[in-house]
């Protein structure tokens, strides 16, 4: 009986967030693929044992000796866009986390709506997040390392930690795929709650104005009976009236 009020509250609420969260996330997914374009992400140190460095010939070690002064403003430009995107993801991630998809599981826990679809999800994306924020610590460290290093004189220690880098911004761009998939996966999933609640909302209309409809009839057919019983009696009453005169 009272399980309605519920369903038309949670309805509204999934209304209202549908569209700011989707114009957040396609910021998101854009912004992801605008910092990406070289080679990929995140890593700690133990993990970074596992690489196994290509040592240089004499060709290579000249070109990148001879190439010093551009591949180091190429990688500080790369530092300032990447500073710059970590700002921007870091603020979205933690928008539609405390802003949407956790007051939503709570608001649906409260109407004894949980989802626990969304509940998984809120909490891949938390673990995502988090990943994101220490490998980027880790990364930018390395990045910094990479470019304090004298490419001209020293090519093969720069070239060696290049290849740290790069297995780094890797790992990185793989923690951001998976935080973007939560997201993709947690839009999905409000979307059919949304149809959900709003079919249930639309089914329990016409129970209603049945239910009104059939009282009405109810009502009329007894009013009606009640007219026909009086009418009779009436009926008969002048029967035996004239008889009686008669």
């Amino acid at each position: 009986m009272f399980s309605t009020p519920q369903k038309t509250s949670s309805s509204k609420l999934s209304l209202s967030i549908f569209a700011a969260f989707c114009c957040l996330l396609l910021g998101v997914f854009s912004t992801t693929q605008t910092i990406f374009l070289s080679h990929p992400v995140y890593a700690e140190d133990d993990i970074l044992k596992n690489i196994t460095h290509r040592k240089l010939n004499d060709t290579e070690r000249g070109n990148i000796s001879m190439s010093c002064a551009s591949i180091q403003t190429s990688l500080k430009n790369i530092q300032r866009n990447d500073s710059k995107t970590r700002v921007i993801l870091g603020t979205n991630y933690q928008t539609l986390l405390s802003n949407y998809i956790s007051p939503l599981n709570v608001r649906l826990i409260k109407n004894n709506l949980p989802d626990p679809t969304l509940i998984s999800i809120q909490s891949e994306a938390i673990t995502s997040r988090n990943s994101f924020t220490n490998l980027f610590v880790t990364y930018s460290q390395r990045l910094e390392s990479l470019i304090s290093i004298d490419c001209k004189n020293q090519p093969d220690t720069f070239y060696s930690e290049l290849e740290n880098v790069r297995f780094l911004r890797s790992q990185l761009e793989e923690s951001v795929n998976k935080v973007n998939t939560a997201l993709s996966n947690h839009l999905k999933t409000v979307n059919q709650l949304r149809e959900k609640l709003s079919n249930n909302s639309t089914d329990s209309t016409p129970t209603s104005t049945s239910t009104s409809t059939s009282t009405s009839t109810s009502t009329s057919t007894k009013i009606n009976t009640s007219e026909d019983s009086s009418t009779t009696q009436i009926n008969i009453t002048s029967s035996q009236n004239e008889e009686k005169s008669r």
